[in-house]
């Protein structure tokens, strides 16, 4: 992803995103009904693994 045209500060949302789409695939694969947990924990964990700090910073300035 860091060589395409986007700018590294997007980069922390994206995860982010990927991470919800990803745990609301596991959810729905393992057969589960609590999307909105596996929403949450995909947004966390692609937050913390991109750096959510750095999102934030690059929103600041």
């Amino acid at each position: 992803m860091k060589t395409t045209r986007i700018e590294n500060r997007y980069m922390p949302w994206i995860a982010m995103v990927v991470g919800v789409v990803a745990g609301l695939a596991s959810v729905a694969t393992t057969g589960d009904s609590n999307y909105v947990s596996g929403a949450v924990m995909g947004l966390l964990v692609g937050g913390f693994t991109s750096g959510l700090f750095d999102g934030f910073k690059g929103i600041g300035g």
